[in-house]
Parts: C-alpha cells; structure tokens; sequence
C-alpha cells in the first residue's frame, strides 16, 4: 500500500498490535450469550385437534449451548407430568478455541442429555437422520461428525444420556452411553412382540405403547489422521430391558436377536488429487458382515462422478446403521450404485 508499506510498519510497530478481524473480535464472540425461541403451530384439514412444536436455544459463545424442544401431534394429550408428548433437552459444552498439539490431549465437546452420533459411513452406527438418496455425487461419501446434541423433532432417531469427545490434533476418541424409551407391544411385563417408530399416541392403544421398554447403549469410536488418510473404529454394545417375543416370519428370520447386541465396524477415508476413496467393513455378534466401498472423482468444478459398491450379508444386523441402502436396513443386499 502507498504510505504505508514494510518500513513504516517496523517504525510503529513498538506502539501498536496488527491483528485480524477475526482475532480482535475472538474474545467478544466467545463470550457473547444469545438465545431463540421459534413455535410452529398446524391444523391439517379433517384432523382432530393441533399440533405444535416449540423450540428454545441458549447460547454463550461457542462454547456452550443449551436447548428445549417440546413436540406434540395432532390429537395427542398431556402427559401424566402435564408436559407435551415428545420433550427434548440437551446441554453442550466445548473448550475455548486454540492450536491443536500433536501430542497433548485436550477435550473438545461434552454433551448431556439428547444427541446424535455419526461415525464412518453408518453401517455400525449414525443415529441421525437417514439419508438414502443422493442428489449430487459427493452426497454418496458420509462424513461423520462425531456427537452433537439433537434438536429435531423425531421421537426414535436420538440417543439420550452422555457422550465426550476428546484427542489431538491427528487422533479423536469418542465415549458415549444412552439409555432411552422406546415405543414397543409388550406382553406382560418382560417381553415385547413389536418395536413402533412413528411417535404417534393418539388412541389409548397407542399411548399405552409409548416408552414402554427401554434400550440401553454404550460405546466408543477411535479415529487417526495420516496425512492423507483417516482411519476409524467404531465398537457398541446394546440391548433392550425386556425379551424378544417377536414372531418368526421369512422377513425377519436373519435379524432377530435376543439380549445383548453389537457392532465393530472399521472405515477409511482418503484422497488423492481428485479423488476421494471411501470405505467401511463391519461385524454384529453372529459374526455377519457388510462392506462398502466406493470413490469420487472431481477432476474441476463442471463435473463430478461417484460410484459406490456394497455387499450386506442377509443376516447382518445393526439397529443404529445408516448406511447407504435401497432396503430399509443394512442387510440382505448386493449391488453398485453409479452418480454422475
């Protein structure tokens, strides 16, 4: 700049500072406190009674933030505690922001109460919304982002209790433990014949379904970044606090479990100029197996191309996998899928 070039910064630069935008407004934002309220409320044409939906977020910064959502559907009454149908809280907290070590370990988020974990490309674990179609190419390749607090309104697709994620700046490690409701026909006190996953309690039939057992889970995922490669392990245990009674049909014969249930699936992510290479292989407790494996290529901005491959043996069985499927499960199937 004319005026103001490398001699006369060195004559002042003993009077003053040169930052960034960014680093003069660092302290301010981080402990800036904001909130938001937002409610939604719906009357469908020939439907008894409203719905609504009311959600409320606390902010400090971004190292804390709180959330409420409370839900109900159409027809749906109050509760025994007198609150809506479907509540959500959750509590989140991160350290301040600074230069990761190579070697030091330092906590990145803690999380209570409800939340979403996501982990390689989901065929072990991605408890969060499922998305099984593509739109672009690069949409094939899931990338995980570990645990955060959950703040939609589906009342099955979330884990409730703690997670913690912590590490370096080339390995991440992720704990985490849930014990949730879960709607389900249960006959007498200690089996269950059907698990429901549409959140609905209009009648009495219904309600009389909502958390009435309850599924406990735990588990953890360890990952490390080469240089131009990521390797993660994803290991969870589960189960549910009443017996299986489901009836043996030709749809479900391969996927029934009784007890405790888990999942040990290893991923990789790389790439190299244009291309990204994907892929995760795992293992449930019977052992049964399903892999998938793919590759993105981006030579410029005008094109793109993905193709993904994927084998599912019929009796894997992973009740928290997300991975991508033409079925409504990871199991049973064979297949490549081409975008372009």
């Amino acid at each position: 700049m004319d005026g103001f070039g490398p001699e006369a910064i060195e004559l002042v630069r003993h009077f003053f500072r040169f930052s960034s935008l960014q680093e003069i407004a660092a302290p301010f934002v981080e402990e800036s406190f904001s909130h938001r309220f937002s409610a939604k409320v719906r009357k469908k044409i020939k439907s008894e009674g409203i719905s609504f939906t009311s959600k409320y977020k606390i902010e400090y910064g971004r190292r804390i933030t709180a959330g409420l959502t409370l839900d109900s559907d159409a027809g749906e009454k109050l509760t025994s505690y007198y609150h809506p149908d479907f509540t959500s809280v959750h509590l989140a907290w991160s350290p301040p922001e600074r230069p990761l070590d190579y070697k030091k370990i330092r906590f990145r988020k803690v999380v209570l109460g409800d939340y979403v974990a996501r982990f390689g490309q989901g065929l072990a674990l991605w408890k969060a919304f499922p998305v099984s179609f593509f739109g672009t190419p690069s949409s094939l390749i899931k990338r995980g982002s570990a645990i955060a607090p959950y703040t939609s309104t589906d009342e099955s697709n979330f884990l409730r209790g703690a997670g913690v994620t912590f590490g370096s700046s080339e390995m991440e490690c992720s704990l985490f433990a849930s014990y949730n409701g879960v709607d389900a026909r249960v006959v007498g006190d200690s089996c269950y014949t059907s698990i429901i996953t549409d959140g609905l309690h209009t009648t009495d039939g219904e309600r009389a379904t909502r958390n009435s057992m309850h599924e406990y889970l735990f588990g953890g995922h360890l990952s490390y970044d080469f240089s131009r490669l990521q390797l993660g392990l994803t290991a969870l245990c589960y189960g549910y606090d009443k017996c299986n009674a489901r009836r043996v049909r030709e749809y479900n014969k391969y996927q029934m479990y009784d007890g405790i249930w888990g999942n040990v699936a290893l991923n990789l992510y790389s790439s190299w100029r244009s291309f990204r290479f994907f892929a995760e292989a795992a293992l449930d407790f019977r052992p049964s197996a399903a892999l998938l494996c793919g590759v993105c290529w981006n030579p410029d901005y005008r094109f793109e191309t993905a193709l993904i491959v994927r084998a599912y043996g019929k009796g894997y069985t992973a009740t928290h996998a997300a991975a991508y499927s033409t079925l409504s499960s990871c199991s049973n199937q064979y297949g490549a899928t081409a975008s372009v």
